[in-house]
């Protein structure tokens, strides 16, 4: 085993006050020339077994208490073993079960999407009108929702009350996807909440994904603002009124009593959150960035006006952008974020690409950004939504900014590693991707 092997054994960190567990992915990868950032789907079982990793981490949180209230948000849901301890904590506490996918029917007429936005069932999927969007001809259900509809299967075949319900957000009145990534656990004295980068797919293990695991504590009502926000998001009223959405939004975050930690939700509030990203631009004299999708014109000002001071500013990234612009092939960055780039790094914009397995759709899916000052993290923005335009202003995303020194120092510590694993441009061209 080698050394870098070790250090991403040692991948749980902790913090105090508000009770904040942060992991990284950092999948084992059974790849010797690319060992550790470039998996294949075969290293999957392996690293959903690993009881430090987040698959698990994940799963024990499910039953870490008698949780009545279940309510899970995120873009997508693929991943068969996560559904399979669902089941088990349907069974086990019959917890009143919420399921928020973005809605695959963008295309259809907008009497469809109406109807499809009322909470969906078991005999959604079966009785008409809905049976007829939510299926193919032969009864199987739509393959966005495969995992979602297993679930509400399942409560239907055991009879359980009250029964999972599926609701389909976003990409409506000119939002954009729903994009938000949060799991939300309520038991009687209890309230906990799983934030991250990821999907509830191969970001539970494979993909390079940020994942925190927080309970509030007598000082802080964090979890709470984000219940808030879901039952906002569950509103299907407010969910399809973009203005609506955003004001009661900022009544939920205006409750926030937590100094050290604060969150940003849009539509809505992207605006603040890149007036606060500006500041910690301005505050810092170096600046780490980790991005999958990276557009953002207001963040690519604020680099020019860095790079202008001679403040050093990193960016990670996937091995994507540079292949797009490289080879044929499908790529899950554009060549416009190729063009938004090139420039900055004419300007001195020190940038690596982490090799990832294109074929197998893995990629660095990481969404965050570290301000430093004298060479110690004191800032880190952090959530579900890219670096993009459409994140800020249109889709349903959830951020966190915070100057909790512990969760800095960790993040700045992951980066470190990943840059150290991390290619150059022109050592990638001697790589066949």
């Amino acid at each position: 085993m080698n050394f870098f092997y070790l250090i991403f054994l040692l991948n749980i960190y902790s913090t105090n006050a508000l009770e904040h567990k942060i992991l990284f992915t950092n999948p084992l990868c059974n790849t010797p020339d690319r060992a550790i950032t470039y998996c294949t789907k075969s290293d999957y079982n392996y690293n959903i077994i690993k009881s430090d990793g987040v698959f698990q981490t994940y799963v024990k949180s499910l039953f870490s208490a008698p949780y009545t209230k279940v309510i899970v948000s995120y873009l997508s849901f693929s991943n068969t073993e996560l559904t399979e301890a669902y089941k088990k904590l349907i069974l086990k506490n019959n917890p009143d079960f919420t399921i928020i996918l973005d809605d695959p029917f963008e295309d259809e007429p907008d009497q469809v999407r109406k109807l499809l936005r009322q909470p969906l069932t078991y005999k959604s999927f079966h009785e008409e009108p809905t049976s007829e969007y939510l299926s193919f001809k032969n009864g199987s259900p739509i393959r966005a929702l495969s995992e979602a509809y297993e679930i509400l299967k399942f409560a239907h075949d055991n009879n359980t009350s009250p029964s999972p319900r599926l609701l389909l957000r976003g990409q409506t009145d000119g939002s954009g996807y729903s994009h938000m990534k949060m799991t939300y656990l309520e038991a009687d004295n209890d309230k906990s909440l799983i934030l991250g980068s990821a999907n509830l797919s191969q970001g539970l293990a494979l993909h390079h994904e940020n994942w925190h695991f927080f309970k509030d504590t007598q000082d802080s009502n964090f979890v709470e603002v984000h219940k808030c926000i879901l039952d906002n998001l569950i509103d299907e009223p407010l969910s399809y009124d973009k203005s609506k959405y955003a004001r009661h939004t900022t009544s939920c975050t205006n409750q926030q009593n937590d100094a050290q930690y604060k969150t940003y939700f849009t539509p809505g509030q992207g605006q603040k959150a890149l007036v606060d990203i500006k500041k910690g631009f301005e505050e810092s004299d170096e600046i780490w960035i980790a991005a999958h999708r990276f557009s953002n014109t207001q963040i690519f000002t604020a680099i020019k006006k860095a790079l202008s001071e001679n403040k050093t500013v990193r960016l990670l990234v996937d091995d994507d952008l540079y292949w797009v612009e490289h080879k044929r092939g499908r790529y899950l960055n554009s060549k416009y974020e190729v063009k938004k780039v090139k420039p900055l790094i004419k300007l001195g914009l020190k940038i690596k690409y982490l090799s990832t397995n294109n074929k197998e759709f893995l990629l660095h899916h990481n969404k965050y950004i570290i301000f430093m000052k004298n060479h110690r993290p004191f800032k880190v923005f952090t959530g579900a939504g890219n670096l993009t335009i459409s994140a800020f202003t249109r889709n349903f995303e959830n951020y966190f900014m915070t100057n909790k020194a512990e969760v800095s120092s960790i993040f700045a510590n992951q980066y470190k590693i990943m840059w150290k694993l991390a290619f150059e441009a022109n050592e990638l061209t001697s790589i066949s991707e």
